[in-house]
């Protein structure tokens, strides 16, 4: 957790998708772009020209499918039935100094019926700033894993290189509106 003692501020991010149509592969790749465009979005607002950033001084997120667990099974009915109850926790390091002026958490609440509802291919996003023991929160978040629901063919780390990261023209809101497959508009 060497960035955390660098001012990085951990928390995990839980992502509910909009039902996302094609088989299970289809889905999970949906999912991930959808959750690399929230990102890049983030990266966007907190810095003005993110591709000069050193990466590591950009946010880290690992995200990771869960599913719901029959015997825990704290969602509703409907959650569990979209997409077979595929969602994603996403352990993030969110950095200091950046052009945010709230806490990410709380930009993030604020600001997340832009990213999400209906039209969007996430239907909701949950942030929660990590006070106490990062790495057991991050161990939940990550759970699937140790679980044999996910492998790490499944994990996607954030950011990924330099030409991957993405700056978009024009408005980015109209671009988190993309149709991954849902029925939603595009």
């Amino acid at each position: 957790m060497d960035r955390i003692e660098l001012g990085f501020e951990p928390y995990v991010i839980t992502v509910m998708f909009n039902p996302l149509t094609g088989s299970s592969a289809a889905v999970a790749r949906n999912m991930d772009r959808a959750v690399e465009d929230l990102y890049s979005i983030v990266v966007q607002r907190m810095f003005r020209r993110p591709k000069e950033m050193p990466l590591l001084s950009l946010p880290l997120w690992i995200t990771c499918p869960d599913f719901p667990v029959q015997k825990l099974l704290k969602t509703t009915l409907a959650d569990a039935r979209v997409n077979n109850g595929a969602h994603m926790h996403i352990p993030a390091l969110s950095p200091p100094n950046t052009r945010l002026d709230l806490p990410f958490n709380l930009w993030l609440d604020q600001n997340k019926t832009r990213y999400s509802g209906p039209g969007h291919a996430i239907a909701r996003i949950y942030v929660q700033r990590v006070y106490e023991t990062p790495e057991n929160a991050f161990d939940y978040a990550l759970k699937s894993l140790g679980r044999g629901r996910a492998t790490s063919d499944d994990v996607l780390v954030l950011p990924r290189t330099r030409s991957e990261i993405h700056t978009r023209r024009g408005s980015q809101e109209a671009t988190a509106g993309t149709n991954y497959g849902h029925g939603g508009r595009g």
